[in-house]
């Protein structure tokens, strides 16, 4: 029986997931990117769901909009959404708001990451 190392996973991912994972982790009074939710929402592209796919599934939009899937939490904050399951067309019917890529990398480079 084999048993799996969340550790050595987290710390397998690109310095960008990780961050991003202990960003999400904090209070929300602590995390960056509540912190710039109205920045990262101003610039913002305003995208039509329109892909049954997308259903509960931010990853899979995350991965088709941004080829990164690890960026569904931005999106689910920016949208006002608070699960995965809450991402569904009756609930973005004006559009999905995708924040850009440059303004999610300049949060990101506030984020302080500990060393482990």
């Amino acid at each position: 029986m084999s048993t799996s190392n969340l550790k050595y996973h987290f710390q397998a991912q690109t310095f960008d997931v990780r961050k991003i994972a202990i960003e999400f982790s904090k209070p929300f009074y602590s995390n960056l990117f509540y912190k710039n939710k109205d920045g990262l929402c101003l610039t913002a592209d305003l995208v039509k769901f329109n892909n049954d796919k997308w259903t509960s599934s931010p990853l899979m939009f995350c991965e088709d909009y941004y080829k990164m899937q690890y960026l569904y939490p931005v999106i689910l904050l920016c949208n006002n959404l608070g699960t995965v399951y809450e991402f569904i067309l009756s609930n973005l019917k004006d559009g999905i708001i995708a924040p850009q890529l440059s303004e999610i990398n300049r949060v990101l480079s506030y984020a302080k990451v500990p060393v482990t």
